[in-house]
């Protein structure tokens, strides 16, 4: 992980995940040896910190910081709720205390894999740090070899069965995977997973995770998604019992309801949302449903605010619109929000706040999408009740002209229009004393009520030109 800022929350999050279940397993009556397991697991992650810092990757201090930090803010609240789950296992042991065991080994093996990625980033410093780095690599795979067999030894114990939890990845690696998925390298995604599978071959949270990759793929058919949500929903139910284990049930879940979300999208391409009732837009509601019970925090709204677009879609308006209401102040500032409430709003009959909702899309958050508001089939109702203001709202307008120089003269086009134009091509004929000019300027981006100047683009004698013989075109997205 070549990013500062990145490694350390990771670490943070990491110590912060071990510190936790370290206490947890420690305040209990569990086998000593997965309180020792715990204790090794922080030792490894403090000896890695250690090193980075040294080497100038880290700064310790930010480490500490953002760990506290996540303390304080309650951060992975799935964490909580020990004192109760303590009360679901007998004899210290359980499929639960497997899956404790399994997440330490899995700290340890993230560690001595970022380790790996980074000797071969530093290369070219490997004099500098080789004998550091042969001490910290004979240090974590020590710890990682005591693990291991603390493991083994605890599962012949108490015979554990087939369940297993290693979701210790940070946050981050597992955002980079889906990030990789979500710009279409879903082969480079599956490549890191199968890396990681083959070493932890009954990992929960990887298994959903490498389903909802495969669903990323842009050949997936909406099928084939929910059957990878069904997937999602069956590797959930390998986590055991247990309060303490309830974010990382969220988190498969949420890839199951993240999958089937996109499936009824998918099925729904074309057509409208508001009069759909479709029967996986219905599914996905119960799957936001049981992320929500196991996960309630919800900080952000983004969790309900994708169960109110699937209520809209599977025919119940009268629950998304008290839902988007619950959320607004979380949610109302995003370009999906405004405008899937006019969406919600134009299905409901309501076409004024339909159009407010539209109009405070494209004039405070930048929506700029013309062609699609005018042939999307959830604002019909409300582009016909409104059809002035539609109208005035969606002309793409501008004005242009040429500003004399002493020498070489230049061309401005101002953008009049609601919103901002992109991809502007502006091909201008001038005439005068008999010569003919036919700029073809270009611009990327123009704001709304913005000005972009081309300097020194033409050099008209005379600051003049002849009249009724100049003209000018102009072309962008939002004209076309």
């Amino acid at each position: 992980m070549s990013n500062p800022k990145a490694l350390q929350e990771s670490l943070a999050e990491l110590r912060h995940r071990a510190s936790r279940f370290h206490e947890y397993v420690k305040d209990r009556d569990f086998d000593p040896k997965l309180t020792a397991l715990y204790a090794d697991c922080l030792t490894a992650i403090d000896t890695y910190t250690n090193f980075l810092a040294d080497m100038g990757r880290v700064e310790r201090e930010a480490v500490a910081r953002v760990e506290k930090e996540r303390a304080e803010t309650g951060f992975n609240a799935g964490f909580t709720g020990g004192s109760t789950a303590a009360g679901e296992y007998h004899d210290g042991a359980s499929g639960g205390d497997a899956a404790l065991a399994g997440l330490a080994v899995g700290v340890v093996e993230w560690l001595l894999d970022d380790y790996s990625k980074g000797q071969a980033r530093d290369e070219a410093k490997r004099a500098a740090v080789e004998a550091a780095g042969r001490e910290l690599d004979a240090k974590l795979t020590a710890i990682r070899a005591r693990l291991e067999n603390a493991e083994t030894d605890l599962a012949a114990k108490y015979e554990w069965g087939q369940r297993e939890v290693r979701s210790s990845d940070p946050q981050a690696e597992t955002d980079r995977i889906a990030a990789l998925a979500k710009e279409g390298d879903t082969a480079g995604a599956l490549q890191i997973l199968d890396r990681k599978i083959a070493r932890r071959p009954r990992d929960a949270g990887l298994l959903a995770l490498r389903d909802y990759v495969a669903s990323c793929d842009a050949h997936a058919t909406a099928p084939e998604m929910k059957a990878a949500a069904e997937r999602c929903v069956t590797r959930a139910t390998l986590v055991p019992a247990g309060k303490i284990y309830d974010f990382h049930r969220a988190q498969i879940l949420y890839l199951a309801a993240d999958i089937t979300q996109r499936a009824w999208t998918k099925e729904l391409d074309g057509h409208s949302w508001g009069e759909a009732k479709n029967t996986t837009a219905a599914y996905a509601v119960d799957l936001w449903d049981t992320v929500l019970a196991y996960y309630p925090g919800d900080d952000d709204g983004e969790c309900r605010e994708r169960r109110a677009w699937a209520l809209m879609a599977s025919g119940n308006l009268d629950d998304a619109i008290k839902q988007v209401i619950e959320i607004q102040k979380l949610r109302q500032n995003t370009i999906r929000y405004a405008m899937n409430c006019a969406r919600l709003c134009n299905a409901a009959g309501q076409t004024d706040n339909s159009f407010a909702w539209f109009q405070y899309a494209v004039k405070n958050l930048g929506y700029n999408n013309v062609g699609q508001a005018r042939t999307d089939p959830d604002l019909a109702a409300m582009r016909q009740a409104k059809a002035q203001d539609f109208e005035k709202l969606m002309a793409c307008t501008s004005t242009w002209r040429i500003e004399w120089g002493v020498f070489n003269d230049d061309i401005t086009l101002t953008n009049t229009s609601a919103y901002a134009i992109t991809n502007v091509v502006l091909n201008c004929h001038i005439e005068s004393h008999g010569q003919t000019w036919t700029p073809q300027l270009k611009a990327q981006s123009i704001m709304p009520g913005e000005t972009q100047k081309w300097e020194n683009v033409v050099s008209i004698p005379g600051s003049r030109v002849d009249d009724g013989k100049t003209s000018a075109t102009i072309s962008c997205d939002q004209n076309k």
